[in-house]
Order: C-alpha cells, then structure tokens, then sequence
C-alpha cells in the first residue's frame, strides 16, 4: 500500500482524477476547520482545493441548492439517483431526497428492525445502505419508502458491522469495520466474497481512474 495521508480524516469522495479529502486540524489556529486536498492517482500528488471541489463531486451540480437544505455537508453520505435527483443519509437514519434541481422533495428516517441505516450506493432508483448494528446491507426503494432486501443479519458471517457501501461495474463493495475487510456483493446472484482484509478498521474503499483507494483508522492508502 501507498501512504497518501497519515492520519484520521473526516471525508473522502471519488474525484475525476482519483479522490477529494476533508481534513479538520489541518491549521493549528483552527482546529476545527476543515480543509480540502485532492489525490491525483496518475501523478500521486495531493493538493489543496476550495471546499466547492469536494461538495460538487459529492451532492453533483446543483450542490449550492441541496447543501443549502443539510445541517452538515461532511457527516452524511449522497447517491445520485437514475432520474437524476439525490439521496442523502446521515449515520443516526435521517434521510434526505432531492429533485435534479436541488430541491428538496421528503426527508425521514431510514431505520431496519429499529436499527439506523447509514452509508448509500445507488441502484437505479433505489438505495444500498449498511445497518451496522444488525451486520446487514439493505436495497431502499426511495419513492415507496421501503426495504425491498436484505443481506446479511446477526446470526449471519457474511458482514462485520458495515459502514459504508459503494457500486461499480455489477458489484457493491462493502466496508466492514469489524471485520476489517472489504467484502463485494455480485449484483446477478447477491454472493458474497472477501476482496481484502486489514490490520485495522476500514471506513471507505473507492475505485478511480482504475486505481484503489482505502480510507483506515490511521490514513488514507492507495492499493
């Protein structure tokens, strides 16, 4: 693995070039600010860039009118949906969902056998998110508000307290930070198999620009 930042980070998104980091602590006379770096996965530099960078790859072009409506743009995650719209989730369950102008359109509560969900991969109209608690993955139709699946369960090996989930090319890549390990999801038949394990928790696992990047306990690593 390649070392991009050692330390604890707040957020990472994919970026056109390879990923966008929020930092806080970055300046010692504000340690509360966040800051914003981009990783390049071809010239492996890492530079600093203005906060819009980080929202627009996150939320998508209308993110000036939907982080308008969000009481914190970093602790939520966002999915793009088909019809162009968004849905975004904070870790406590509460839910967001924006038209493809930015407008919000519903807000609720994504709870699974009372537990939150948190995390969100899209599938057409529909949502992937992780319920930790319950060590299960979870497929929400967003316009019927409801669960329509489920993967994995309490008495089930197949997921160690997941927290984030992502999609790619027919497959749900899951962070599993009890486990410590990414586990992948095949989309035809819902197998589940091990894609790597660590020697500490994971948070995110991003593909860019056909290079692999790990957000750990102790910094942000390329594959």
């Amino acid at each position: 693995m390649i070392k991009i930042i050692g330390r604890a980070i707040s957020d990472i998104i994919r970026h056109p070039s390879g990923a966008v980091i929020a930092i806080s602590g970055v300046d010692p006379n504000s340690p509360s600010t966040l800051s914003y770096f981009v990783f390049n996965v071809h010239t492996r530099t890492v530079d600093r860039v203005k906060s819009d960078t980080y929202l627009e790859c996150k939320f998508g072009p209308e993110w000036p009118a939907v982080t308008l409506r969000l009481s914190d743009t970093v602790a939520c995650s966002c999915a793009p949906l088909e019809d162009g719209g968004a849905f975004v989730i904070y870790t406590n369950g509460d839910t967001g969902v924006f038209d493809e102008f930015g407008t919000l359109s519903g807000t609720g509560r994504l709870l699974y056998r009372g537990e939150p969900a948190m995390g969100a991969a899209p599938q057409g109209n529909d949502v992937w998110c992780c319920v930790p608690r319950n060590n299960l993955i979870v497929r929400y139709n967003v316009a019927r508000d409801l669960v329509v699946m489920r993967i994995g369960g309490t008495d089930q090996t197949s997921f160690g307290r997941p927290v984030d989930v992502s999609a790619e090319d027919g497959k749900l890549f899951v962070c599993a930070h009890g486990s410590r390990a990414i586990k992948t999801v095949d989309m035809t038949d819902y197998s589940v198999s091990d894609l790597y394990e660590f020697s500490e928790p994971v948070f995110r696992y991003i593909r860019s620009g056909g290079h692999e990047i790990v957000a750990l306990a102790s910094g942000v690593y390329m594959l």
